[in-house]
């Protein structure tokens, strides 16, 4: 209904990072300046507020990447530090330091914490203490750009990105089942540089959308079904046997999975424009998500547009509050943050 529910206080004066985190109870958020904030929904109030970064990392953008399993939330960052929190008892579990800038997101599989550093090595560490179990070697790339690169598990495997363009097939033991290139550039200025959205995993199938193509591999041998070349900075959505994606021109489209066939490709201002009766206008797009079988495309400006599956706008509305994060989902709820760094949930 797009109605709010409940906001919070202020969280924080500095700028929250746009990515919420959630463990049942609790919504967990970060800052550049290393700050850990964690807000109980149920008591409504911040139950856990830590900085782990000494006095000479003061002015130095921290660029924290966490995960958070059995209220124990794991931060790998932009300084070669690894650690660990349980936030519930206020207590810094173990703390390490790799001396190389940690870039991926985190995976835990079993007792084993998986992530890579900016020279695209893999380590393996125990969650339990910190210490290196394994190191696993890839291609490292001489030119950095902004690109994360990403780890997705799947049973008993873990698929690694990385800032190469090459994707790997690790088994949960760490040995390598197969690996292959997907950066066709052989240009080595900015704009050639590789881009991806994090890997999905579908059934049987692995999904890059990377700066110049789609890719769809069969994930047990990597050998490609689909290539289609069609590019975006969102990451695509995936329903049943069909991919929702918008271009960086914002087109919506929508593609069958198996066979790679267009169903449709709409342009957003277009469409936009046609349901309100007025002219087309500029639209600046944060993110996208399937809710209750409608594709709901968040513009910057705070306004919604609701698509059905098939492809015509059903409506447009306004948030109560400005959005200002990445949106998460809780059963019939939303929960986001707002300019104000409140937290805002709306149902």
């Amino acid at each position: 209904l797009g109605k709010q529910i409940f906001i919070s206080s202020k969280l924080n004066r500095g700028k929250l990072n746009d990515k919420i985190l959630f463990d049942g109870e609790n919504a967990l958020v970060t800052d550049n300046k290393g700050n850990i904030i964690v807000y109980s929904l149920m008591n409504q109030q911040i139950i856990f507020k830590y900085n782990f970064y000494k006095k000479e990392f003061k002015k130095i953008e921290k660029k924290l990447h966490a995960y958070v399993e059995d209220e124990i939330i794991y931060i790998g960052d932009n300084l070669g530090y690894l650690y660990s929190i349980n936030y519930i008892k206020g207590k810094v579990l173990w703390a390490k330091n790799y001396k190389v800038p940690f870039r991926s997101n985190l995976k835990i599989v079993g007792k084993m914490l998986i992530l890579a550093d900016e020279n695209n090595l893999i380590y393996y560490i125990s969650k339990e203490n910190g210490d290196k179990i394994k190191f696993i070697p890839t291609e490292e790339s001489i030119i950095k750009n902004d690109f994360v690169s990403s780890f997705a598990a799947s049973q008993k495997k873990i698929f690694y990105l990385n800032t190469y363009g090459s994707i790997y097939s690790i088994s949960n033991k760490g040995y390598i089942d197969w690996f292959i290139n997907l950066n066709e550039s052989l240009e080595t200025n900015s704009r050639s540089l590789f881009y991806s959205n994090p890997i999905l995993v579908f059934e049987d199938k692995l999904i890059i959308l990377t700066n110049q193509n789609l890719f769809i591999l069969n994930k047990n041998n990597g050998s490609r079904i689909l290539k289609i070349p069609i590019s975006s900075r969102l990451k695509p959505i995936v329903s049943g046997k069909t991919i929702f994606l918008i271009t960086e021109n914002n087109l919506l489209v929508s593609i069958n999975l198996e066979s790679g066939k267009i169903l449709y490709s709409l342009k957003i201002n277009d469409e936009i424009a046609n349901f309100l009766e007025t002219q087309s206008k500029s639209i600046f797009i944060k993110t996208f998500a399937l809710i209750n079988n409608e594709i709901q495309i968040f513009l910057k400006n705070s306004y919604v547009v609701r698509f059905s599956a098939k492809g015509y706008i059903k409506d447009i509305y306004k948030l109560p509050k400005k959005l200002d994060s990445f949106p998460i989902f809780i059963n019939d709820t939303m929960i986001f943050l707002n300019n104000k760094n409140k937290l805002v949930i709306v149902g």
